[in-house]
């Protein structure tokens, strides 16, 4: 499984829930727990995987940039190739939160490898936007290798961007109700502080009219 996080903390429960809901998914699927490969983006939702005691073969860093996204990518697909090559993986899935707008998000995830081409099936009905129809020249094996890859670098990408602009709205949100929280806060000192300073200027006052009333009986 590929699982994506963030690198940095006050973005709320944002490696949590991708956490807790990858380990979900992956314990309802029929297989030995103690074989899975998890490939972690972020250090933060890594070290929320392992102190869940899951094992983690590979962690990347979060891009710091929509730029670096593809070296990211690149380097996951080739990660992927050796997970097929060498320790004869067949099923991998992808886990990240995906933005809904705003500052909301939900984890969310699907089966990367194998391919489900029911996916594909909506497309069927459509219509072909052109009078030509569309051909090819190249050997149909090549093509579909081709088609496949980049099926998958555009999948896994998508899924990073959706991750990065979920953590800066989770981000964006924790700082926003920890400025609430402050507002609140300081609101509630300054009515203590004036209640306080309205007591002291009381109890001033009151010892004056004390001392008066006192020098004015001792006179008469």
């Amino acid at each position: 499984a590929i699982v994506f996080g963030s690198d940095h903390g006050l973005c709320g429960r944002f490696n949590e829930e991708i956490a807790e809901y990858a380990r979900e998914r992956m314990d309802s699927v029929a297989a030995d727990p103690q074989h899975r490969l998890l490939l972690a983006v972020g250090a933060r939702v890594a070290a929320s995987l392992e102190h869940a005691g899951e094992h983690i073969e590979e962690d990347f860093l979060v891009p710091g940039s929509a730029s670096q996204i593809t070296a990211t990518v690149q380097q996951i697909l080739l990660k992927l190739d050796e997970w097929r090559e060498q320790a004869g993986v067949h099923y991998i899935y992808l886990f990240y939160n995906r933005h809904s707008g705003g500052e909301g998000y939900h984890p969310t995830g699907f089966e990367l490898l194998p391919i489900n081409l029911r996916r594909f099936h909506h497309l069927e009905e459509k219509a072909w936007p052109s009078r030509v129809i569309p051909t090819f020249t190249m050997e149909r094996e090549v093509l579909l290798s081709r088609l496949l890859h980049q099926y998958l670098f555009v999948t896994i990408f998508r899924a990073c961007a959706e991750s990065q602009a979920s953590e800066h709205a989770s981000r964006l949100a924790a700082m926003q109700a920890a400025e609430r929280n402050l507002n609140e806060r300081k609101d509630e000192l300054t009515m203590l502080f004036r209640r306080a300073r309205q007591n002291t200027i009381t109890a001033e006052l009151l010892d004056v009219v004390s001392g008066f009333e006192a020098i004015t009986a001792d006179e008469q």
